[in-house]
């Protein structure tokens, strides 16, 4: 199907119409126009292709839709999702639902200039495409998340998503100074990492899992008489001293 699409902005409100050539050329999706304003619009919004100024943008639009009876991704739920068999990281599919509950799956390239994040789900130049960081090993058994063996300090955890029935996991990191928690699948900063350096009195302690002596452990007695443990990342210029036990520039890293 060829479709025209006619995208503007006025008066502080997107519009995506949809001018087809001819009534054979319509498919019906059984979407509204709210839906598909809202599933497409957000498509056009990530090509970036030109900013939206104050004043009114017109952009004309050729969009060619490509059916697939077995996309490069087999939907299980709506949004926005990496093509696994591409290395270059440029490529990724948008799952609707329509109002039959079944999902129609169209396959996408992002713009020359930007790659497909599958954290944001969103073209970007801010990733860095890295195939060892998307991997297809046997660590995930079902959907969802789990810890990282091989993070000894918690601060990463492993997004298990099943495509077309393999596997695909995404290194993830915590948010400075949390842990991830595999009880509640959640970063912590409450929680204790049972294999990286624990508190045994308030104050900083050297991370030693750290070969950069950079990161550092705060320990915070709380309310309940348990210490509490919080990771911390020294800035660029300067490394932990286990000796002051603060961030320093004099302290050279053994």
């Amino acid at each position: 199907m060829h479709a025209y699409f006619w995208f503007y902005e006025k008066k502080d409100k997107l519009t995506l119409e949809i001018l087809r050539r001819n009534k054979d050329d319509y498919v019906d999706l059984g979407l509204n126009d709210q839906t598909i304003n809202t599933s497409l619009l957000s498509i056009f919004i990530d090509l970036k292709e030109f900013e939206m100024q104050n004043q009114i943008c017109i952009a004309v639009l050729l969009f060619c839709v490509v059916w697939h009876v077995h996309g490069a991704v087999n939907c299980t739920s709506a949004g926005r999702y990496a093509d696994p068999n591409d290395t270059t990281c440029k490529n990724y599919s948008l799952c609707i639902l329509t109002t039959g509950n079944t999902f129609i799956s169209y396959d996408y390239t992002c713009p020359t200039t930007s790659l497909f994040s599958p954290i944001s789900r969103t073209c970007t130049t801010n990733y860095v495409c890295n195939t060892t960081n998307t991997t297809t090993t046997s660590t995930c058994t079902t959907n969802g998340f789990v810890a990282n063996p091989s993070s000894i300090d918690c601060t990463s955890y492993i997004q298990c998503v099943q495509i077309n029935g393999t596997f695909i996991e995404t290194v993830l990191s915590c948010p400075n100074g949390t842990f991830y928690n595999p009880n509640t699948t959640l970063c912590d900063a409450s929680y204790t990492c049972s294999s990286a350096v624990t508190c045994s009195s308030v104050g900083r302690i050297a991370d030693t899992t750290d070969t950069t002596c950079q990161r550092y452990f705060l320990c915070v007695l709380a309310a309940n008489g348990t210490l509490l443990q919080y990771s911390y990342t020294c800035p660029s210029t300067s490394v932990f001293s286990p000796v002051s036990n603060l961030c320093t520039t004099t302290y050279t890293c053994p």
